[in-house]
């Protein structure tokens, strides 16, 4: 679990960095709460942040994305 967040966390950071376009007050730390904040809501916009090589990789990041979101809205 632990790694798994870390994981992303990791992978969010510096998916955001490398953003070609970056809004003028995005700076890669605000770009990263963006991203945790969509991911904690089970929000599909999430995988915007990060790069997959197939559609199965993305698939299993949102599963995992819903099934923690739930968690996370249960313990608060």
């Amino acid at each position: 679990m632990k790694k798994l967040l870390s994981f992303t966390i990791f992978t969010s950071m510096l998916v955001a960095c490398g953003s070609d376009t970056p809004k003028a007050d995005d700076t890669p730390d605000i770009i990263v709460k963006k991203c945790l904040k969509l991911m904690i809501k089970g929000d599909k916009q999430a995988v915007k942040c990060f790069n997959f090589k197939s559609e199965d990789e993305k698939n299993i990041l949102l599963e995992k994305m819903s099934y923690k979101a739930k968690g996370i809205k249960k313990n608060g």
